[in-house]
């Protein structure tokens, strides 16, 4: 009897040191486990909207993998840049553009060239997500935003020239010409997240409609307002 007790307590002995070394080594997995910051939040954030100061508030954008920028991304070239932003074309002033480019984007005055290529052995698409905001090293011209998503499609190890048309958020700015641009990332500001959630699911917008007016209002004229959001609505 005893050599059975002596057993059995050997081999409590060993269940016990086996369940401490699980749970130490359970402690030691939480201790260095990394945790993701929490995702920052849709919030009234005016920065580089209209005249404020700073960069626009964004979450963080990356390009799939094997996708990336070839130079710089630049603007188009325009003969004045002291047109009447809201009641004349900007195509009109534009110098020299570069047909061989695929148009994305249904802005008109923040217009951007940028080529990309494709790395991988397959085909790979980039989708460009409404609510992205391009800003411009020369800072006294217009900051760019997309409205609506679009879809790239680039063969495999292959590059293709795009120009993504944008919309104004800095109605008292210049349009960009001659400069070149950063991306920042996707815009979480509230209004802007708002707008870019209605269209989401809409038709692709047509330049010169109401809805660049509507962006000014957010950046320039205190917010988007009750009839903004009807009009966005009807859209088919």
């Amino acid at each position: 009897i005893k050599k059975k007790m002596k057993i059995v307590r050997s081999t409590l002995l060993v269940i016990v040191l086996i369940i401490f070394a699980f749970v130490a080594c359970e402690k030691v997995d939480v201790k260095n486990k990394t945790i993701a910051p929490p995702a920052p939040e849709v919030k009234d954030n005016p920065s580089g909207l209209g005249t404020n100061p700073g960069k626009p508030y964004c979450a963080p954008f990356n390009f799939p993998a094997g996708i990336e920028l070839i130079g710089k991304m630049q603007s188009s070239s325009f003969k004045s840049v002291n047109f009447d932003k809201e009641n004349q074309n900007a195509e009109d002033f534009i110098m020299n553009p570069k047909t061989s480019f695929i148009p994305l984007g249904s802005g008109s005055l923040v217009q951007i060239y940028m080529k990309f290529r494709n790395k991988n052995p397959f085909k790979q698409t980039l989708i460009i997500p409404g609510g992205l905001i391009f800003c411009p090293e020369d800072t006294t011209t217009q900051t760019g935003v997309i409205v609506q998503p679009d879809t790239l499609v680039i063969n495999p190890n292959d590059s293709v020239g795009v120009l993504l048309t944008a919309y104004c958020t800095n109605l008292k700015k210049h349009v960009p010409s001659n400069t070149t641009f950063n991306l920042i990332g996707v815009s979480l500001h509230s209004d802007l997240h708002k707008v870019v959630g209605i269209l989401k699911n809409k038709q692709k917008l047509q330049q010169g409609s109401k809805v660049q007016s509507i962006i000014w209002n957010i950046s320039d004229r205190g917010g988007l307002k009750d009839e903004d959001v009807d009009y966005l609505n009807s859209l088919p």
